[in-house]
């Protein structure tokens, strides 16, 4: 939700360490009409979390079949109740695979490849080119991408025979 943010009360484990939860307060940029419940975020896959109510053990925060409602009692996690946190370095090296005024991306013989998308009904997986992945095993790579300085070039692989190459603009 767009003015939304969520803030932890400690790092979330490393992939190699045992899966606590941590515990999470929401914060607003801008005016909402409800409160919001603290959280606890359940690591249930590398990179891939779940929100469990604080104050409801047994609810979930899931999203609403029209992808455009939060509920905050949902008693089943589906796969659309699932998060993928992202560092402020990793947004940006999302950012970037979709704005080609932030960076361009060509393939290994200078071809320039247009924007990545989201597939529809497919959580968390992107298409860039005729690429497509899942951006939980790869936000290393995004948050690399994030962190360039303008004119830096990065070599991008996604675990495919496809290599990119990105340079970040500006």
């Amino acid at each position: 939700m767009p003015g939304l943010s969520l803030h932890l009360e400690a790092p979330l484990p490393q992939k190699n360490q045992d899966n606590p939860s941590v515990r999470a307060h929401f914060r607003k940029q801008v005016s909402l009409p409800f409160p919001l419940p603290d959280v606890d975020v359940v690591p249930i896959m590398p990179n891939i979390i779940a929100l469990r109510c604080s104050e409801a053990m047994q609810h979930w925060v899931g999203i609403g079949p029209e992808m455009h409602e939060v509920h905050f009692d949902a008693s089943l996690i589906t796969e659309n109740d699932v998060f993928l946190p992202l560092t402020a370095e990793a947004l940006f090296g999302l950012a970037m695979m979709f704005d080609r005024e932030l960076a361009t991306i060509q393939t290994h013989d200078g071809t320039a490849i247009g924007p990545a998308f989201f597939l529809p009904n497919r959580p968390h997986q992107l298409t860039l080119g005729d690429v497509t992945f899942h951006l939980a095993e790869h936000l290393d790579t995004l948050t690399q991408l994030g962190q360039l300085l303008p004119g830096q070039e990065l070599s991008l692989s996604f675990g495919q025979m496809h290599d990119f190459t990105a340079r970040r603009i500006g």
